[in-house]
């Protein structure tokens, strides 16, 4: 494939996950004027906090499985049907027995994750269908098919927009709005199987030799995972018990509007993966010159587009917000870096997956987490909510970067072939 055609290919299927991306993300954006108008600030931080603990349980609860699939799809003596029907009985069965761990364990060890052993069994259930919806959403981008992806996205933010608002007109609680979220999620579970098995996705055969493997793959990138999710979710936590559920309500609306910038990180990671593996396969030193100016260019693109969203942020966040929220609008900007560093993070970081080397994802992972754990600890008490925002900023900043690194001497790419004239015009 020529260079010019290299680049139609990754920039068409980048503008179509961007348009879809787009329209998915204004989705959970019409619903948050909604919701912390409908909610008490409290009932809000409640709900964003329930969402945190989802997020939490879903590598947990999973196993994160649904991660080996990216690497393996590109693998020989590959067989999708029996593949995709082994990783969905794999999850289905290990969140079954963490279900009943948590109904069997002492009411005052559950309590510690801040919810009742209640909505922690209702987040078990939202987080095990979540990680095989991203399963599904990865085969389709693996797949090439952006409008499936999209159409598979958009249903379920639609859906999900329309469970939480009416379940909330019912009642407007933090109960009701957990309520509807599982209600989502179960119905979608069923036509997200009932889709696999139209398109002969699904079988009864389960394959012990790929459960194996996934696992392998699947293990060290659990250990990530959750350093992930601390860094993500941790600034949550503490804000919770140093400053009260409300501060985690303010919080999590301002983080919410910030990661609008995501869209494109996300966007371009859809077709970013598939499109870099394919290429790496070639083994062309002058294809992988052209990864590197590409991913120069992406680069640049991120941090121009951070500096304009900083600027029109405190704009868009007025008319979106109550007034109550306004006074939090300053910290959308340590946020918004924060989300410019992890586009940069994910152009960077597949090489390490690409190669296989995910166990250094786990040292990076643990690494930075603790550290991210430990500026909350010191900066949250002494800086109030500006001390999350400006831990997640600095967490993304060092992740991008050290994945850079690893990721360099693992997969040795021409990051500086303009240095080496002998090299230029091979």
């Amino acid at each position: 494939m020529k260079i010019s055609e290299n680049l139609k290919t990754f920039l068409s299927d980048s503008s179509i996950y961007t348009l879809l991306n787009i329209v998915n993300k204004a989705i959970p954006f019409l619903l948050l004027p909604f919701v912390v108008r409908m909610l008490s600030v409290d009932d809000f931080g409640l709900y964003s906090f329930f969402i945190v603990i989802e997020s939490l349980l879903i590598p947990i609860v999973t196993l994160n499985l649904h991660a080996a699939l990216s690497s393996h799809y590109y693998s020989d003596n590959f067989n999708l049907l029996e593949y995709l029907s082994t990783m969905i009985y794999s999850i289905l069965g290990i969140s079954l027995i963490f279900f009943i761990l948590i109904s069997i364990l002492p009411e005052s060890l559950i309590n510690l994750l801040g919810l009742p052993p209640f909505f922690v069994q209702m987040a078990v259930i939202s987080a095990s269908i979540a990680g095989l919806f991203g399963m599904v959403s990865t085969l389709f981008r693996l797949q090439r098919k952006p409008w499936l992806y999209g159409a598979f996205l958009i249903t379920q933010s639609l859906f999900l927009f329309l469970s939480i608002y009416i379940f909330c007109l019912i009642t407007p609680t933090f109960g009701m709005i957990v309520n509807g979220r599982v209600f989502y999620a179960v119905v979608l579970f069923i036509g997200t199987i009932v889709l696999l098995k139209t398109k002969k996705y699904l079988t009864l055969i389960f394959r012990i030799d790929f459960f194996k493997k996934a696992l392998i793959f699947s293990l060290p990138t659990l250990t990530y995972s959750l350093s992930a999710y601390v860094f993500l979710s941790s600034d949550r936590f503490f804000i919770k018990h140093f400053l009260g559920i409300e501060g985690v309500g303010y919080y999590s609306a301002i983080f919410q509007l910030s990661s609008v910038i995501s869209i494109l990180g996300m966007s371009m990671n859809a077709a970013w993966m598939p499109w870099l593996f394919e290429n790496l396969n070639k083994k062309s030193y002058s294809v992988n010159v052209f990864i590197v100016k590409l991913s120069y260019i992406l680069i640049i693109s991120f941090l121009l587009l951070g500096g304009l969203s900083c600027l029109l942020f405190p704009f868009f966040a007025k008319l979106i917000l109550p007034q109550s929220f306004h006074e939090y609008i300053y910290l959308s900007i340590p946020i918004i870096i924060g989300f410019v560093f992890e586009g940069i993070y994910l152009i960077v970081s597949p090489y390490l997956y690409y190669a296989e080397k995910t166990k250094y994802n786990g040292f990076i992972g643990i690494a930075i987490a603790c550290l991210n754990v430990t500026m909350n600890i010191f900066l949250i008490p002494s800086f109030g909510i500006l001390g999350a925002a400006l831990t997640t900023c600095f967490s993304w900043i060092l992740l991008a970067i050290t994945f850079f690194i690893f990721s360099s001497r693992v997969y040795h790419m021409p990051w500086f072939y303009f240095l080496d004239k002998n090299n230029l015009n091979k």
